[in-house]
């Protein structure tokens, strides 16, 4: 299974870094992607979806602002 991680504001995937996790789990980092003028969080996290390969089970992990943007992905993803 894949397991997305979103790090917070000012973080990056070295937050991370000292997770013990199965061996056999896929790990992507997101990185955020510029925000436009006076978007809303929930368009941003769709336009952030693009990066989420749905096509197979996946998780969401975000720490601070990425579980935000996290809960705001589960609403439109599945």
């Amino acid at each position: 299974m894949t397991t997305y991680f979103l790090s917070g504001l000012g973080a990056d995937k070295r937050i991370f870094a000292k997770l013990r996790l199965p061996p056999d789990l896929k790990i992507v980092h997101i990185d955020w992607i510029p925000h436009t003028f006076n978007e809303s969080l929930s368009s941003y996290a769709q336009r952030l979806s693009a990066k989420i390969d749905t096509s197979e089970p996946f998780q969401l992990v975000g720490l601070s602002f990425g579980g935000m943007i996290a809960t705001e992905l589960s609403k439109f993803i599945k």
